[in-house]
């Protein structure tokens, strides 16, 4: 069972349950692999199963149904769970975590927070993901308070620590403090990833620095990624610079060429500044390379 669903072939691991003699373990298998696919409420309905057939969950059961919760953004069936586990089973810091997850995802940032305080002994993940939670939902000084008091408490920063908080600035405004903390990273050799310089163009684009978020991108160590672009992309949009505009659009239409997103957003640039010319040169190009209009696709920034 294992083996087929770590080798995307999930309806063999399905047969071959369905099949045999079933244990926790085989339970666990079916469950983790539901919550990694698209079939996460089978991951919560066999979780059911298991209750049903006298079978004990353990911290694998419970991580795995929390997380396919936190995929489905299911708040009532997560908090059903919670409920069982503390019922159930001791504190475990895998789990807990995994509830955090959930309540973050579900936008449920005081049952997080509870879940938070009650932890003895928080990770790395733990404060990463109240810092992400509090980011995503625009609460940036808690967020940053988070960031500071991790630290306090002994903790060492990560990648996703710096990615957290550093997405928390950019989406507030919070362009100094963002910069701060982006050189505290450099100055630790921390080493950046392209999602961290795509958070800093990000952030200085926001705020209408884009020759600033123009210098990081040419100084990048390694080449600029979709996310880098895309920021540039969307600063540009929003400040009216057509050439960078352009000049970042033909970088995204060379590494997505059929993401009709970016194309479309480059001919509504030209548009808003009456240029319709170029904006109907750039919807025939979309045409020329097979590109078609997703009326799904979100351009906005």
């Amino acid at each position: 069972m294992d083996m087929y669903a770590k080798c995307c072939c999930l309806h063999m691991s399905q047969n071959i349950f369905k099949t045999s003699a079933k244990d926790e373990v085989s339970y666990n298998i079916l469950i983790t692999s539901y919550d990694q696919s698209e079939h996460c409420l089978e991951a919560i309905d066999l979780f059911l199963e298991m209750t049903v057939a006298g079978l004990k969950h353990d911290i694998v059961s419970f991580t795995g149904v929390l997380s396919a919760c936190a995929n489905l953004f299911v708040i009532k069936q997560g908090k059903e769970i919670h409920a069982f586990f503390i019922r159930t089973s001791h504190s475990h810091i895998f789990v807990a975590n995994s509830l955090l997850d959930m309540y973050t995802k579900c936008g449920k940032m005081d049952l997080a927070r509870r879940v938070f305080n009650q932890i003895p002994d928080k990770d790395v993940v733990s404060w990463n993901t109240m810092i992400l939670g509090y980011g995503m939902l625009g609460e940036v000084d808690v967020a940053v308070d988070l960031f500071e008091s991790m630290r306090d408490s002994g903790v060492d920063y990560d990648l996703v620590s710096y990615l957290a908080v550093l997405s928390a600035c950019s989406h507030s405004g919070h362009v100094e403090r963002g910069l701060s903390y982006f050189n505290m990273m450099l100055s630790r050799d921390i080493k950046p990833t392209n999602m961290h310089y795509a958070c800093m163009v990000d952030l200085l684009g926001r705020a209408g620095r884009i020759k600033e978020a123009v210098e990081i991108i040419r100084e990048l160590p390694n080449e600029a990624d979709v996310n880098i672009w895309g920021s540039l992309l969307g600063a540009c949009k929003i400040h009216g610079n057509i050439g960078l505009g352009r000049w970042a659009a033909e970088h995204l239409f060379e590494l997505k060429p059929k993401h009709c997103g970016y194309y479309m957003l480059l001919s509504n640039m030209y548009a808003e500044l009456g240029k319709w010319e170029e904006a109907n040169e750039t919807r025939e190009l979309m045409k020329l390379r097979g590109v078609k209009k997703n009326p799904k696709v979100a351009v906005g920034w």
